[in-house]
C-alpha cells in the first residue's frame, strides 16, 4: 500500500472491506491504522472478527453482496461525491509525483504496453517490480484484468498462469509479465505453451537478477548472496524452445512485438532491458 493511500485511512469515518483478509501480504503494512468503523464483506465467517474486527460483519459472497447494495442504493444521491473524487484524484497525482526512478521507468513501460493490449486482455504477472508497480500504475479497463502472487510471493508462476488462463478462456487474449530471476523457475513450461500453439506474448523484465532482493538487501546494509547471476540468452532459449524471441530495443519496438505476439501462432518472449536508455 502507498504510503499517500496510508495516511488517508485514518481520516476515514467507515472502511468497507469487500472479500478481502486485510493481511499484511496484501498491503505490505504490518498494521493499517483503520480509525473508523470497519464494515466488513466476506465469505469465510472466521475473517469477520479476526485481527481488524468488525462492527458490523456481514457473511456472503463478494459479488452477490455488491449487487445488493448496488440495487439498494439505486437512485442515491451522495452529496460529496464530487469532493471524494477530487480527493482520490489529488491522491492519485501525488502517487504519480512521488514514483522513484525505477517506478517512473516501470510506468512508462505499462503504459506503452497499455496502449496497444486489448480491453479484455488478461495480464498474468510474476512476482517482479515491473509488476510490483502496475499493481497500482497498470491503465486497466475492467475487472478480472490483473493477477500477481501478492500473497505467497511464488516465483516463476506468470507463465503456467497464463497458460492455464488461456485454455479456460481461448478466445481472450492473455499475456505474461516476468522477471528475469523469476521467469527461470518455469522457464520449461514454454515448450508447453508451444506445444499447444498458444498467442502468448511473454514480456520479461531483464533487470540483472532478483533486483527487489538485491534492493532489500542494500537497503539493510547486506551484502548480497545468490541474487545475482548470468542470464541466459533469452531470444536463444525461446527459439530452441519453438517459440518466437525478440529483443526489443526501445518502447516502439516492445508495443510492436506485443501486437504481433497477439496474433501469432505460438508463444513470443519478448525481452525488455532495465539497463538500457
Amino acid at each position: 500500500m502507498r504510503p499517500e493511500v496510508q495516511r488517508l485511512l485514518p481520516e476515514a469515518d467507515v472502511v468497507l472491506a469487500v472479500g478481502t483478509e486485510l493481511s499484511e501480504t496484501d498491503s505490505f503494512v504490518e498494521r493499517m491504522q483503520l480509525e473508523g468503523k470497519l464494515i466488513r464483506v466476506d465469505i469465510d465467517p472466521a475473517k469477520i472478527n479476526d485481527y481488524y474486527p468488525a462492527q458490523i460483519g456481514i457473511v456472503a459472497d463478494a459479488q452477490s453482496a455488491m449487487a445488493q447494495l448496488a440495487a439498494a442504493l439505486e437512485g442515491h444521491q451522495a452529496s460529496g461525491r464530487a469532493a471524494a473524487e477530487a480527493r482520490v484524484g489529488k491522491i492519485r497525482q501525488q502517487i504519480a509525483n512521488n514514483l522513484s526512478v525505477s517506478e517512473r521507468q516501470h510506468a512508462a513501460v505499462l503504459k506503452a504496453l497499455a496502449e496497444v493490449a486489448p480491453n479484455d486482455l488478461v495480464w498474468s504477472g510474476d512476482a517482479c517490480q515491473l509488476v510490483y508497480t502496475g499493481a497500482f500504475m497498470m491503465p486497466l479497463r475492467g475487472p478480472r484484468r490483473w493477477f500477481y502472487p501478492a500473497g505467497y510471493c511464488a516465483l516463476g508462476n506468470a507463465l503456467p498462469n497464463a497458460i492455464g488462463a488461456k485454455m479456460a478462456l481461448p478466445d481472450t487474449p492473455v499475456a505474461v509479465i516476468a522477471g528475469d530471476g523469476g521467469s527461470m523457475f518455469t522457464m520449461q513450461e514454454l515448450v508447453t505453451a508451444a506445444e499447444l500453439g498458444l498467442p502468448l506474448p511473454i514480456v520479461i523484465w531483464e533487470n540483472g537478477g532478483l533486483k527487489q532482493i538485491q534492493d532489500d538487501m542494500d537497503g539493510r546494509d547486506i551484502p548480497r548472496v545468490g541474487v545475482e547471476g548470468v542470464n541466459p540468452d533469452f531470444v536463444a532459449l525461446a527459439r530452441a524452445c519453438h517459440c518466437h524471441g525478440i529483443d526489443a530495443g526501445n518502447l516502439a519496438e516492445l508495443q510492436d512485438a506485443f501486437g504481433d505476439a497477439l496474433g501469432a501462432d505460438r508463444p513470443t518472449l519478448i525481452v525488455f532491458h532495465e539497463q538500457r536508455d
